[in-house]
């Protein structure tokens, strides 16, 4: 049995291809957008990991900052204890 393409006597011919092609359009415009939102989100997403690295960078440089201050500090007040050892040792205290 042969099936036939059937149009409603409402909607005349060009009217019918007239809906097609904004159909069309309107799909490849979105078709567009859709690819816009895909480039615009990839482009987030590489900012975002950049960012993410600058961050663990800069906690890194901060830690072993920290680390160098501490050390330091605990060098200073070493100094410090054997100095003020020596003078009640010798009796400047």
């Amino acid at each position: 049995m042969r099936k036939e393409w059937y149009v409603s006597p409402q909607l005349s011919l060009p009217s019918y291809f007239s809906d097609v092609e904004h159909e069309t359009r309107v799909q490849e415009a979105n078709w567009q957008q859709y690819k816009k939102q895909r480039a615009a989100d990839a482009a987030l997403y590489d900012k975002m990991k950049e960012a993410e690295a600058q961050q663990a960078t800069g906690d890194a440089a901060l830690y072993s900052l920290q680390q160098a201050a501490e050390g330091d500090l605990y060098k200073i007040r070493n100094k410090l204890k054997q100095s003020k050892e020596w003078q009640k040792h010798k009796g400047f205290t």
